[in-house]
C-alpha cells in the first residue's frame, strides 16, 4: 500500500519535525520520497524535496538544502504546479537569506510575489515572503520599498487574522523608523508590539523590543 506507506513517513516526520529530531525527519521523508517515487505523483516527490530541504537548511548545510529545493522545483515546473513552484521560490528565498545572500533571496522571493499577482489566495508563505523582502529593502537602506512591502505583508497577515504576524511587522517597522531616525515613531511602533508579546508572556521577544525602545 504505497500511499499509505508514503503518508505515514510524512506524519512520522511531521512528528519528528516538532521535536526539533532534524537527523529523523530526513530519515522519515528519505522514505517517503521511495514511496512517492514508486506512486510516480510529481506533487508527493515535489513535497519529499522540499521538507528534506528545509531540514538540511536548519542544520545549516545550505548547498544541500539549495540542491534539493532546485529539484522540487524542476519538478514543479515540469508540471505546471504553480503550489510547488511558489513554495520553492519561498524556500530558496529563505536559504539564500540565512547565508546572507541578499541578492539571490530577492530575486527567488520576488518570483513567490509574482506567481500570487496570477492567483488571488491568502498563503503563510506570500505574507512571509513579502516581510523578508521588506527586510533586505531595509538592509540595503531602501526605507521607502522596505515600508511598502511591510505594508503589503501585514495586510496580507491581517487578512489570515494571524495577530502574530502583524505584530512582527510591526515590529520591523518600529525597526525601520529607527534606521531612518526617526525614534518617537519608532517607540510609537514598538509599545503595542511590547504590550503584545509581554501579554503572551514571550520574554525573549519582550527583551529584545525593549532593546530597541531604550535605544531610541
Amino acid at each position: 500500500f504505497d500511499w499509505g506507506m508514503y503518508q505515514g513517513y510524512l506524519y512520522k516526520s511531521a512528528f519528528h519535525w516538532s521535536q526539533s529530531n532534524l537527523d529523523s525527519v530526513i530519515a522519515s521523508m528519505k522514505n517517503a520520497l521511495k514511496f512517492a517515487q514508486k506512486l510516480k505523483d510529481d506533487g508527493k516527490i515535489s513535497t519529499c524535496y522540499v521538507r528534506l530541504a528545509m531540514a538540511q537548511s536548519n542544520l545549516g548545510n545550505y548547498d544541500e538544502a539549495k540542491r534539493l529545493t532546485y529539484k522540487a522545483l524542476e519538478i514543479a515546473k515540469r508540471s505546471n504546479d504553480w503550489e510547488g513552484l511558489y513554495y520553492s521560490y519561498y524556500r530558496l528565498g529563505n536559504t539564500y537569506y540565512y547565508e546572507n545572500d541578499f541578492e539571490n533571496a530577492l530575486a527567488n522571493y520576488l518570483k513567490v510575489d509574482s506567481i500570487f499577482q496570477h492567483h488571488e489566495r491568502k498563503e503563510p508563505a506570500l505574507a512571509a515572503s513579502l516581510a523578508n523582502i521588506g527586510q533586505i529593502y531595509m538592509e540595503l537602506h531602501n526605507f521607502a520599498k522596505a515600508k511598502d512591502y511591510f505594508l503589503r505583508s501585514k495586510e496580507q497577515y491581517r487578512l489570515m487574522d494571524r495577530a502574530e504576524g502583524v505584530m512582527y511587522i510591526g515590529f520591523n517597522m518600529g525597526k525601520l523608523e529607527f534606521n531612518k531616525g526617526n525614534y518617537q515613531n519608532s517607540i510609537d511602533s514598538l509599545i503595542p508590539v511590547l504590550d503584545y508579546y509581554s501579554n503572551t508572556g514571550n520574554i525573549n521577544e519582550v527583551s529584545d523590543i525593549s532593546g530597541w525602545i531604550g535605544a531610541s
